[in-house]
């Protein structure tokens, strides 16, 4: 979707605002949050499902985090 956007505006206004810092580091701040709400999702699922087991709870979370495709949770 954003590739479209920005191959299809007109001037390049989407290229600019995204090379705009503010804008990218606001991406960035979204990002950040983002990942740390799969992190928080996969420690709290494997925590339901593997009570007590907290190692296994934070490489749930871990793997959650950076998106490992086989660990599909959901």
């Amino acid at each position: 979707m954003y590739r479209y956007v920005i191959n299809y505006s007109p001037f390049d206004i989407v290229y600019k605002l995204c090379k705009f810092a503010p804008v990218r580091l606001l991406a960035r701040a979204v990002d950040q949050v983002h990942v740390a709400h799969h992190i928080h999702h996969g420690v709290n699922y494997a925590l339901k499902h593997y009570t007590g087991a907290y190692i296994i709870a934070l490489l749930v979370g871990i793997a959650k985090g950076i998106s490992l495709s086989p660990v599909c949770l959901e």
